[in-house]
């Protein structure tokens, strides 16, 4: 109580920055209630993200500008993560980026290292369809975290992803590993949408290995509970591999209603990726059907989207924001060890 007095005294003679850490101290008790507002907003966010990602942002700016009012460190910085998901689901890159690196930085001040292994968890996801190995990377970074302190569903979200990199790098087996650790964890837990995105995952598997009918099986499963869900980003890839498995086996219509299905949750997401992969997937079908007028149409779409040269683009933007805002995170963090330092001075 006297250290709270002291704060409250001494909180006008002191700059903005150290106001805000007496503030947070003498509001602590007050502010319960909203500081579970703000909880409530995040985990709202957090649950749409997969249906409508723009939403999750809106709700997570408001959860963000009520924890700033409060000062509520845990708050701001789970706000400012799931944002950054937000953003990565609506493949903006950047603002993701900006997101996680603020996140990143209140986790740390306040020692949460199982969300500072969730927010690296996030990076290994933006970097996963660019560069394999900063994924790999940023997976096994959380995944350090994540074990010693024995956190069972994050650990099967982790392997979960690295399940798939290993599959894009076409290390199936390995993948397939991974893959039954975290099925074998998610059916523990019940957790209904991981498990979702597994099944999914596995039919991707299992279209590698050319086991077309294994892999049809699978998918059809993930896209019936996908739909009871409203998992937009599960039936987006499910429709794609299912669209890849009717062109190799010349069931031409079919395939074409697995794109146009992929399509329109790709839209509903507002995910440009994803559209233009499916676009391309139609290039490839009017191939097939010898349709070469309608064939150049989508290919006129895509051209100027170069796989490869996306790829490099992307990577090499996420590492320059990265750097970017690392610069500002240790600038702020040496302001609050100034400013605590000034406050261990008046207690003398």
């Amino acid at each position: 109580m006297a250290m709270i007095l002291l704060a409250i005294s001494l909180k006008k003679s002191y700059p903005s920055f150290l106001q805000k850490y007496f503030s947070f101290i003498s509001n602590s008790k007050l502010d319960l209630k909203d500081s579970l507002s703000v909880n409530r907003l995040n985990k709202a966010a957090f649950n749409i993200r997969l249906t409508d990602p723009q939403k999750t942002v809106n709700l997570a700016d408001s959860a963000l500008f009520l924890a700033k009012k409060l000062n509520y460190y845990f708050g701001i910085a789970e706000a400012n993560r799931i944002k950054g998901v937000g953003f990565y689901y609506m493949s903006d890159t950047e603002h993701a980026v900006k997101s996680y690196i603020e996140a990143l930085k209140y986790f740390k001040n306040i020692h949460d290292k199982k969300n500072e292994a969730r927010v690296y968890n996030n990076f290994g996801n933006l970097y996963k369809e660019v560069n394999y190995n900063k994924a790999l990377f940023y997976y096994n970074k959380a995944l350090s975290i994540a074990k010693p302190l024995n956190i069972n569903e994050f650990t099967a979200g982790i392997s979960l992803n690295i399940a798939n990199i290993l599959r894009f790098q076409g290390d199936y087996k390995n993948s397939h590993k991974y893959l039954e650790i975290s099925n074998e964890i998610f059916e523990k837990t019940r957790d209904t949408i991981n498990f979702i995105t597994s099944l999914q995952n596995s039919g991707v598997i299992s279209y590698k290995l050319k086991d077309f009918e294994t892999a049809k099986n699978r998918l059809f499963d993930a896209i019936r509970q996908a739909k009871t869900h409203n998992l937009f980003k599960v039936l987006v890839g499910s429709n794609l591999t299912l669209a890849a498995i009717y062109l190799e086996q010349e069931e031409y219509d079919k395939a074409e209603d697995s794109i146009n299905e992929g399509l329109k949750y790709s839209r509903i997401l507002g995910d440009s990726n994803s559209i233009y992969y499916y676009l391309y997937k139609a290039y490839e079908l009017e191939q097939k059907r010898k349709n070469y007028s309608k064939a150049l149409e989508y290919l006129k779409k895509v051209y100027h989207h170069d796989s490869l040269q996306l790829s490099k683009n992307l990577s090499d933007n996420i590492s320059k924001t990265s750097s970017h805002y690392v610069q500002l995170q240790k600038l702020h963090e040496n302001e609050l060890i100034i400013a605590q330092q000034r406050y261990k001075e008046t207690q003398y």
